[in-house]
């Protein structure tokens, strides 16, 4: 005996309300991680190579992505804003970054599974440090709106 027709709906309510569904706009991830010594270059790989080839999915999995990072990287907030916007918003966090000691490049990539473009700000490694550091930032896309979250001391 299989489910009936309305809680299939009800339950595909759920998924979508808890950020669970599948993408459901968009083309596979078709962009190559590429680097970068140049806030404004990186700011052009991410805008017109990794985002676009990253899915669109519902605002409600974006938020449940968000929370995830919270826990892990201390996020300051997550903002939603237009592609220029965010991009100005991820430009802002490259150039601070990049006036900071020991700053390498900056690197592109799509991480497919989780619907997501990721910009890194490479550090070289400390003297007695056991490993380099980066700081991280995470941009999501709606059918509407483009999302963007990084670190604790990410500019919002």
């Amino acid at each position: 005996m299989g489910i009936s027709a309305p809680l299939l709906r009800l339950w595909d309510g759920v998924k979508r309300r808890l950020g669970l569904g599948k993408p459901t706009t968009g083309r596979p991830a078709r962009f190559s991680p590429a680097s970068t010594g140049n806030a404004r270059e990186a700011v052009a790989l991410l805008r017109d190579g990794a985002l676009p080839a990253v899915p669109m999915i519902p605002e409600s999995r974006v938020e449940a992505e968000y929370r995830d990072l919270q826990m892990s990287w201390g996020c300051r907030g997550l903002k939603k804003g237009t592609m220029r916007e965010i991009a100005e918003t991820v430009q802002k966090n490259l150039e601070k970054d990049a006036k900071l000691p020991r700053f390498r490049e900056f690197s592109v990539e799509v991480l497919t599974d989780q619907y997501c473009a990721q910009v890194y700000s490479h550090f070289e490694q400390e003297p007695g440090a056991r490993f380099a550091t980066a700081n991280a930032y995470r941009i999501w896309r709606t059918d509407r709106s483009v999302f963007f979250c990084g670190s604790k001391n990410a500019i919002l």
